[in-house]
């Protein structure tokens, strides 16, 4: 990275773990984002992928800033379902971006998929309604307008949700 772009990488660092601290996970998940754009516009696509991995990830947790799980559980939770309610969903510049990073590098869908699943597998949140591997599925299915198989694995997410175990998959998995 250049001067400017360290000092940058640098603050939004200093951001990110301050976002996390503070349980703002909308900033966070922003902050992400900012980062993948740095780091496509250096050709660093493969470590842009992972940042917007990683940004579909927090897209599909529904955290918001200032975060409490007793509030989110009482007030937001029946709200983020059925899928064709459109609150948990990926913003579509998101899986443009990946797209892009993709064409850029020349991999496959199955190739993404991989890199996706691994990169997702480094991170948790306070709640996580999909496997990494849905993530990903979620990713491509509304990439390619499959709203029937979108459907389903929220109806599955919602069903496999424990309350008392907000995380559990991220335990599992992360």
């Amino acid at each position: 990275m250049g001067i400017e772009n360290d000092a940058k990488w640098q603050e939004y660092g200093r951001q990110n773990r301050a976002h996390l601290e503070q349980k703002n996970y909308g900033y966070y998940r922003n902050n992400l984002y900012n980062m993948a754009m740095l780091v496509k516009k250096e050709n660093k696509h493969l470590d842009a992928i992972r940042l917007l991995a990683w940004v579909c990830f927090w897209d599909l947790t529904g955290c918001s800033n200032q975060f409490n799980y007793n509030t989110f559980f009482q007030f937001t939770f029946e709200s983020l379902f059925p899928y064709e309610r459109k609150r948990l969903w990926i913003a579509p510049g998101v899986i443009r971006e990946l797209t892009a990073c993709q064409r850029k590098l020349g991999i496959t869908d199955e190739q993404l998929r991989e890199h996706i699943i691994t990169d997702l597998d480094k991170i948790t949140a306070p709640v996580q309604f999909f496997t990494y591997t849905e993530v990903a599925d979620i990713i491509f299915w509304e990439r390619d307008g499959e709203a029937d198989k979108l459907a389903t694995v929220y109806d599955v997410a919602k069903a496999r949700f424990n309350p008392a175990q907000p995380n559990i998959l991220g335990q599992q998995y992360g």
